[in-house]
């Protein structure tokens, strides 16, 4: 892969970094944030708020069930940082063949080629 390549796929996960950084930041704020104010996360605690308590319970509990997959997320591009710094970036990590650089376009923290993806999930059944 030559260096303005990898140049191009540092600068998509740097970018992707501080989007998935900046969401997760969002995301904890919505998930702590009290439907009442700074008094707490119990809905409980708002008697008097105009927010429907039901409401304000199932977004705080979208923010905490997405907050996971964000830290995910930020591994993986760390990860692929990582790889491209090891010069190994864009080959599989199962079969050690290249990568496509149109996955790796759409996904530039992937760590399999797609036959050995669909693989995977075989065996994972």
């Amino acid at each position: 892969m030559t260096r303005s390549e990898l140049d191009f796929y540092r600068n998509k996960l740097t970018t992707l970094i501080r989007r998935v950084g900046a969401d997760r930041h969002d995301l904890r704020l919505a998930a702590m944030q009290a439907v009442g104010g700074d008094r707490g996360s119990a809905v409980m605690d708002a008697p008097t708020s105009t927010v429907d308590p039901g409401t304000a319970a199932g977004d705080e509990f979208l923010a905490l069930s997405l907050l996971p997959t964000e830290e995910h997320l930020l591994a993986e591009c760390g990860a692929a940082l990582e790889r491209i710094e090891r010069g190994v970036f864009g080959m599989c990590e199962r079969c050690s063949r290249p990568i496509a650089r149109e996955r790796l376009k759409a996904v530039p923290y992937a760590r399999h080629c797609v036959p050995c993806v669909h693989a995977l999930e075989a065996e994972a059944g």
